[in-house]
């Protein structure tokens, strides 16, 4: 667990969480006001939420491509059971929180660093996950040319 996550303010620009995100080489931040934890940002709400809908990085507030539906977890929940919450919610980070209060931030990294096995059964589960997009991906194109052949008939 990292006892000192990175936290940005909502007002923040998404630039400059993005320089937060290259100067300490990691993956998302924590948005905080004051300490109310209200949402976390990561390199990907970055790329889909700011670069492609368009947005001026440098005064684009980041709370405004933020995730706000936090999952959290608590310093005594077992890591088995994070790697499992990893799974079923295909998120890789987790503030953990203990009474309301922000105590620590744990990722997949965290858990790849104590404990390689548990990290196995994540690995697969994101293995299977991308071969069930691929798949999907493949059926929608194909979807998409037969509407295409269709429309020209």
């Amino acid at each position: 667990m990292t006892v000192r996550p990175v936290i940005a303010d909502p007002h923040a620009s998404v630039r400059d969480v993005a320089a937060l995100m290259d100067r300490y080489d990691i993956g998302s931040v924590l948005i905080k006001r004051g300490t109310e934890l209200l949402g976390i940002v990561t390199q990907s709400d970055i790329v889909r939420r700011g670069v492609l809908e368009g947005c001026d990085m440098r005064h684009t507030p980041v709370g405004a491509i933020m995730t706000k539906d936090i999952v959290t977890v608590s310093p005594g929940m077992d890591l088995f059971d994070v790697v499992l919450l990893m799974k079923d919610t295909e998120l890789r980070t987790f503030p953990v929180m203990d009474d309301g209060a922000l105590v620590g931030f744990v990722t997949s990294k965290d858990i790849l660093k104590l404990q390689p096995d548990l990290f196995e059964n994540l690995v697969e589960a994101i293995q299977l996950r991308e071969e069930e997009r691929k798949l999907m991906r493949r059926d929608f194109k194909k979807g998409s040319a037969l509407v295409d052949d269709d429309e020209r008939a």
